[in-house]
């Protein structure tokens, strides 16, 4: 019996000193498990600020505006709709960032920034006034505009710091046509790998043929605008295939692209600032390469006649400031 006391105890002094190593092996598993659930965590939070960065420079550089213009009701509708859905991100944000903070009360809203509310609106207010200049400037628009979405229409105004003067609304307009064209090259660009991939990798001979080949069909004038230039044995190396051959809208502000079958670029087109370099150069051909610094010292050499303040604002921003005696010369 002594013994058998004897064991019982000991059992009882074991199961004392293994129940809290058990206990503690559990916590231990429990933790372990809540710092991988912590640090997927913070993997999603990653992207989100990344976005919020974003968010946070398209409405800092957005235009500000008194009230919304009128537009009509499904333009309105849409882009009051794009607006809700950047509150939201930021709403999720939010959340992400915080996954403790209570929930709000009945009829209560999360917490947003006002800021960020206040230039939302005078984004959608921005969108909404280059739309009503868009229509009042018919010459200006494009087919491919049909593409763009709401959201590109934000980011178009959010790309300017303000909209008020001619200008502004010109480098808006100027950014609407970009993103119009950019869509409609990425559809060509996707046709044109399914083409190549469907006839032994060979180029079409003519644009149309990637009709059957778009998701949705598309007005066949657009690709008249557009013309093909590749014509390597593998077009997977030719840096540009398609390129567009339509005339630009806007001398000084407009843009033309070329695509390859995975990538594209875009340059800049100023009819304007082309005459002037040019006629900058015939000058400095004339006089001992000496550069102009005088509207009318480069008139004569314009094939069409330009504004003085024009011409001056390009002698200022284009040439170098000297004086005239230190003028540089020109070398061909």
């Amino acid at each position: 019996m002594r013994k058998v006391k004897i064991g019982l105890v000991a059992v009882l002094v074991l199961a004392g000193i293994a129940t809290p190593l058990v206990i503690q092996r559990q916590e231990q598993v429990k933790l372990r498990g809540e710092n991988d659930l912590l640090r997927q965590r913070i993997e999603q939070i990653a992207p989100l600020e990344a976005e919020n960065a974003r968010l946070a420079k398209i409405v800092a550089e957005a235009p500000s505006a008194p009230q919304e213009p009128s537009v009509s009701s499904n333009e309105t509708l849409k882009l009051r709709g794009e607006v809700a859905r950047l509150r939201e991100e930021v709403r999720e944000l939010n959340r992400a960032k915080a996954p403790a903070a209570p929930n709000p009360g009945p009829g209560q809203s999360p917490a947003l920034d006002g800021s960020f509310d206040g230039a939302a609106q005078n984004l959608a207010a921005g969108a909404a006034r280059l739309r009503e200049r868009l229509d009042q400037a018919p010459q200006t628009k494009i087919p491919e505009l049909q593409f763009l979405t709401e959201k590109d229409w934000l980011n178009a105004v959010g790309n300017v710091k303000q909209l008020e003067s001619d200008e502004d609304f010109r480098r808006a307009l100027s950014s609407l046509r970009s993103r119009g064209k950019s869509a409609f090259g990425s559809m060509m660009q996707k046709a044109l790998r399914k083409y190549v991939e469907a006839n032994g990798g060979t180029l079409p001979t003519d644009l149309a043929q990637l009709q059957t080949y778009l998701e949705s069909p598309v007005d066949p004038a657009l690709f008249d605008r557009y013309s093909l230039i590749g014509t390597a044995t593998d077009p997977r190396q030719a840096k540009a295939l398609i390129a567009e051959k339509a005339p630009p809208v806007d001398d000084e502000y407009d843009s033309q692209f070329e695509f390859s079958l995975n990538s594209s670029v875009s340059r800049s087109v100023n009819k304007n600032a082309n005459a002037l370099e040019a006629a900058a150069v015939a000058y400095a051909q004339a006089h001992n390469g000496q550069l102009p610094i005088d509207p009318s010292q480069v008139a004569p050499y314009l094939q069409q006649p330009m504004d003085p303040a024009v011409i001056q604002d390009f002698l200022r921003t284009r040439l170098p400031r000297v004086m005239p005696q230190e003028q540089p010369r020109v070398t061909r």
